[in-house]
């Protein structure tokens, strides 16, 4: 366990992991390229895992059709084709801090 994630996130080249909301944000956010595996019947996860596909790219694997050649091809094909973050839901926290650095100024 690590109590920062962002420490992860700087030090990592790719992920492989859930699909959960907050997990997949950050990495979407700091275009970090990643290989999603749902938890297999979590209908949250699976829609998540679905949109993340098809909005930004990001290979989706099943459980069950999960093996290592296949994982990686598809860290592989994330890695070539890292996502492009939308810049407006990802900068809230930059928009957030110059707002407050107006206030203290």
């Amino acid at each position: 366990m690590v109590r920062d994630i962002t420490i992860l996130y700087s030090a990592a080249d790719a992920f492989i992991t859930r699909s959960g909301r907050t997990t997949t944000a950050d990495l979407l956010c700091a275009s970090l390229p990643a290989v999603l595996i749902p938890i297999r019947g979590h209908m949250e996860q699976e829609a998540i895992a679905k949109a993340m596909s098809r909005l930004y790219g990001y290979p989706t694997i099943r459980e069950y059709r999960c093996s290592p050649h296949r994982l990686a091809e598809e860290l592989m094909k994330s890695i070539e084709n890292r996502p492009k973050p939308p810049t407006e839901e990802c900068l809230g926290g930059v928009k957030t801090a110059h707002l407050l650095l107006e206030l203290v100024h």
